[in-house]
């Protein structure tokens, strides 16, 4: 039976404020216990369709060309080897884990390639939330989201049985690599390539999303960035965070985004709170029970906000 995720109505909630245990300033899932086994079991298995520029079709890492000017990377694409690449991080509550899986793309394109279709570099995501179960390392994963241009998509049942282990597996779209859930029916293809970590698949490296983060600095022409925000969520905030990737080729309506600068489409949430308030957008999103602990156990990214 396909489930078949909606557009994410949100709706306000009353919260009890809660305490924070914010971890160092440019701590990875590496420096949280168990976090990094967590994303090594849930590694997305990614079903890659390939369209006119297969080079552009493959996640890899931001500095493909040595560098993190985000300007080059279009004409650079075919000049230079682009590893498959994943980025990954990890948010604890005292109930939860938030684990975000990130893919990076030199191009966004569409044949043909006018500037409403088409943009310099491109980033995806997907997150998993699961439950906190004693003696059981990886808990109970609830809840998949994946994001395909600009709107947040929703899986109940988040595991699919690949390969004879249960996974998480989605599809990325040729060219504007719109990330869904390989059981939503309304977009369900074959992937032509499958990435993953499973024998069989074509193996990607796992690299931290705090990497981005810690060049948060790197904004003008020649660096990382194009713009900044001051983002105030509603139980944090933060000053000139990275609202947008640089870029110079077939400039889009709709600029890339960061994870902490994301808003689903429609939403009644602040920019930014989807990805650093996660435990709170959970309970917006979906409701939560007793059980939820709105309090962090580790947040890589609390150190550089106000609370």
């Amino acid at each position: 039976m396909w489930t078949i995720a909606a557009i994410i109505l949100l709706f306000p909630t009353a919260f009890v404020p809660a305490v924070f245990v914010p971890a160092a300033l440019g701590a990875t899932p590496d420096d949280c216990p168990g976090c990094r086994a967590l994303v090594d079991h849930y590694s997305p298995v990614i079903l890659q369709d390939f369209g006119t520029t297969p080079a552009a079709d493959i996640p890899t890492r931001f500095d493909f060309d040595g560098d993190l000017i985000a300007t080059n990377n279009w004409d650079n694409l075919l000049r230079f080897a682009t590893p498959a690449t994943v980025y990954f991080d990890v948010i604890a509550s005292e109930s939860h884990w938030f684990i975000t899986y990130g893919l990076f793309y030199p191009r966004d394109y569409q044949r043909p390639c006018l500037p409403i279709l088409c943009h310099e570099n491109d980033f995806e995501v997907l997150r998993l939330t699961v439950k906190k179960v004693v003696n059981e390392p990886f808990g109970k994963p609830e809840v998949l989201e994946t994001f395909a241009h600009g709107f947040l998509r929703s899986q109940k049942n988040p595991l699919t049985v690949w390969r004879g282990k249960p996974s998480v597996v989605v599809i990325s779209q040729a060219g504007g690599h719109g990330i869904y859930a390989y059981t939503d029916a309304e977009r369900l293809t074959w992937g032509q390539v499958e990435y993953s970590q499973a024998p069989g698949g074509v193996s990607y490296q796992l690299l931290p999303l705090s990497w981005f983060w810690e060049q948060r600095q790197s904004v003008g022409f020649d660096g990382l960035w194009n713009s900044v925000f001051d983002y105030s969520g509603t139980r944090f905030q933060g000053r000139n965070l990275p609202r947008t990737f640089g870029g110079s080729k077939h400039r889009a309506y709709y600029e890339v985004q960061p994870p902490w600068s994301m808003r689903p489409r429609g939403s009644q949430l602040e920019d930014g709170d989807w990805f650093l308030d996660p435990a709170y957008t959970f309970c917006r999103l979906y409701r939560c029970d007793n059980e939820f602990s709105l309090k962090y156990s580790f947040h890589p990214y609390l150190a550089g906000l106000r609370h």
